[in-house]
């Protein structure tokens, strides 16, 4: 499967995961409906990871991303049950393109970018008082 979004038990973290054969134009909607019912489902907040450790998107790629991620009907960066949105990846566009989202023009996004899922979860893990 070129998508997968999972909680991880007794922690409130939803990680959203690309592989490398993703295609966003065919997948793109899905994956994102998918990540959607996932955080609809939650019964408490949760820190959402979009995990693109794998994937090498186009400029396009990231345009959809933003546009579903940080603004729209229901944006998953800023979804109700998100308390803080971060994407794991190391592609110096996809960190740029974090950047930008904090703009007006995409909803004052917040998003934070680490290089790998470790330092992602290490980061929550800190922050709800979870050993590593």
């Amino acid at each position: 499967m070129s998508h997968s979004t999972k909680k991880l038990p007794d922690e409130p973290i939803v990680i959203a995961a690309i592989e490398a054969d993703f295609c966003t134009a065919q997948e793109g909607q899905a994956a994102t409906d998918e990540a959607v019912a996932m955080l609809d489902a939650q019964c408490e907040p949760v820190y959402y990871i979009f995990d693109i450790t794998k994937y090498a998107p186009s400029l396009d790629d990231i345009l959809f991303s933003a546009n579903t991620g940080g603004k729209g009907n229901l944006p998953t960066f800023r979804h109700p049950k998100v308390r803080e949105a971060m994407v794991v990846s190391t592609n110096k566009m996809i960190k740029l393109a974090a950047k930008g989202l904090k703009s007006a023009t995409w909803g004052n996004t917040a998003i934070l970018v680490f290089d790998t899922l470790d330092e992602a979860l290490a980061y929550i893990r800190q922050q709800i008082g979870k050993p590593a």
